[in-house]
């Protein structure tokens, strides 16, 4: 019954562990989100990375930018979700 119980024990902890960092089993497919709005005087600019911790780089930013701007009116108003993905730069890790 003693190793049944430090079975258990190891399971819960282990369990605790990866819940309270959820970002890093997330990061294997996502690396980050970002938030880009659109100003008629300035253009685009990105307002908000998540996680915070993540730097890109300024190609990277310059980038999500150009992407996130719609190239024709979609007839739709509110706001626009777009999902793309980016070669990281060199230097940056690998996944």
């Amino acid at each position: 019954m003693d190793s049944f119980d430090s079975s258990e024990s190891r399971f819960v902890e282990s369990e605790n562990t990866e819940s309270s960092l959820p970002w890093v089993r997330f990061s294997s497919w996502l690396e980050c989100v970002c938030v880009v709005t659109f100003d008629l005087e300035l253009g685009q600019a990105i307002e908000l990375v998540y996680p915070h911790h993540v730097k890109l780089t300024e190609k990277e930013k310059t980038s999500v930018c150009y992407l996130s701007f719609p190239d024709s009116y979609s007839g739709c108003l509110g706001d626009t979700q777009f999902s793309f993905r980016l070669r990281q730069s060199v230097g940056r890790r690998g996944s």
